[in-house]
């Protein structure tokens, strides 16, 4: 056999042909007297015979070969297979790899950005509850302010009898015992002092007869005193109240 090549051989292949082997074979069985051609006749089957198996000793080799080529070639295929198979689960294995390190950097991504976003959602709560309180803070100070100057405007409009009329009562207030709380400037507590000593000694204070204060005028109580006296003056010349005689004077507190 040359260059892997293997002969096909086939089974009715014989260097005797069949018929002839036949004749052989009957002259085998036949009973042959004890002459001096039956020695040629069994040469002749003996050597048919030795050739016969010789062919067949030949085939045998034949088959063999060809058995030994077909399992070394399915072998091969199975390895190449194989080789497929493993190649395919290798790449399989390391896209499955490349897939779980993709996912588990968009896993840490994702919790990273979840961690941030609390973080920011609850510095906005603080934030926002902070300026929650300093509105809140800032809308008292503006409902203060607002009443004060609503209780200013009501005050101006009206004469200085009402005015006291209309001031909270201070039960626990001595109008006679009233101490300065004192001057932002120290110069100015100093020559008040010396103006007025009496204002500023203990116990001359807590005497019911200790001398009155001096009170001076300010730009505003003299506006104030102003408003209140234009305002006095056109209610007198109301016409209804020159109807009914009505005369409005101020309160006269020296009596």
């Amino acid at each position: 056999v040359r260059d892997n090549e293997v002969p096909v051989v086939h089974s009715g292949a014989s260097s005797v042909p069949t018929d002839a082997f036949m004749m052989i074979y009957d002259e085998m069985c036949k009973p042959h007297d004890q002459s001096d051609s039956y020695p040629s006749w069994s040469t002749v089957v003996k050597n048919s015979l030795t050739a016969e198996l010789a062919i067949y000793k030949e085939h045998v080799e034949l088959y063999e070969q060809r058995a030994k080529f077909e399992l070394t070639e399915r072998e091969q295929k199975i390895n190449e297979q194989l080789r497929i198979v493993i190649s395919d689960h290798n790449f399989k294995k390391e896209t499955l790899k490349k897939d779980l390190h993709s996912i588990k950097l968009q896993l840490a991504s994702t919790i990273k950005h979840n961690k941030s976003t609390v973080e920011e959602v609850s510095f906005l709560k603080k934030d926002f509850k902070q300026k929650e309180n300093k509105c809140l803070a800032d809308f008292l100070n503006i409902k203060t302010l607002k009443e004060k100057v609503k209780d200013k405007l009501i005050k101006q409009d009206q004469s200085l009898h009402t005015i006291h009329m209309l001031c909270k009562p201070r039960p626990n207030s001595n109008e006679l015992k009233r101490v300065v709380i004192g001057y932002k400037n120290p110069l100015c507590l100093t020559r008040a002092k010396q103006a007025q000593h009496a204002l500023y000694n203990g116990h001359e204070i807590i005497k019911e007869n200790h001398i009155q204060a001096i009170v001076h005028n300010s730009e505003d109580t003299l506006e104030i005193a102003e408003i209140t006296r234009k305002k006095m003056n056109e209610k007198m010349n109301d016409p209804k109240c020159v109807t009914r005689k009505v005369k409005i004077a101020p309160h006269d507190y020296s009596k």
